[in-house]
């Protein structure tokens, strides 16, 4: 593809729900690299993840899409309403609007490789022309998957450090037989439901480590 000097190439970055984690991941993404890349954010928990040809439409005109929700990508399928509804064929339909543009994926997590969703996750990611994982374990973990291509490397998760900062360093100062508060942030009960397992490590990994420090001795909490 011809890049037009002080062309701007256009980026969408597809997340599911407006203010959660992808999403703020993309806003930050765009206001780093707005200077170089014109960059649009598109939630799609609504309307738009039940809508493919709407979606499609709206991204066909883009030089790449990233899609941070991988999931969505499920829905591209002659069985989908949508493309039902007026008689699409998905494959003619995405070759005719969709082929020209690059697309890419992140694998976050270690979801979606049980049997009841690996077909779907390796189409969604056979779709994309390039992925990455965000740590180590996961690219040695789909870079060994039957039927699935080799990911593009690694891209681990960042931190915002205009948001997330030492801040009155002199509390540290003199802190001999100070108790030493351990945080956590997040949803242990991931999904919304009351899940058996403890797929967040609060109660089989941070607690437990904390009352061993407890029991060696150290002033934790």
């Amino acid at each position: 593809m011809e890049i037009k000097r002080n062309y701007k190439p256009k980026i969408a970055l597809v997340v599911d729900v407006y203010n959660w984690a992808f999403y703020n991941r993309a806003i930050i993404l765009k206001e780093k690299l707005e200077k170089y890349y014109d960059i649009t954010v598109i939630p799609a928990d609504s309307a738009l993840q039940n809508n493919m040809l709407q979606l499609i439409l709206l991204l066909k005109d883009f030089d790449l899409v990233h899609f941070f929700w991988r999931r969505i990508l499920f829905n591209l399928s002659d069985d989908n309403p949508d493309f039902k509804r007026y008689n699409i064929k998905v494959e003619e339909f995405l070759k005719e609007n969709f082929s020209k543009v690059k697309k890419t994926t992140c694998i976050p997590d270690h979801l979606l490789l049980d049997e009841q969703t690996n077909k779907d996750n390796m189409k969604a990611v056979n779709f994309t022309d390039n992925y990455y994982t965000i740590s180590t374990k996961l690219y040695d973990i789909y870079s060994n998957l039957e039927g699935y291509k080799k990911p593009y490397g690694v891209i681990v998760n960042g931190v915002n450090l205009d948001w997330f900062k030492p801040n009155n360093l002199e509390r540290f100062e003199n802190r001999a037989n100070k108790k030493l508060v351990i945080g956590w942030s997040g949803n242990s009960n991931f999904g919304g439901v009351d899940m058996k397992e403890d797929i967040k490590g609060v109660k089989t990994i941070l607690n437990p480590a904390v009352e061993s420090l407890k029991e060696e001795g150290y002033n934790v909490e």
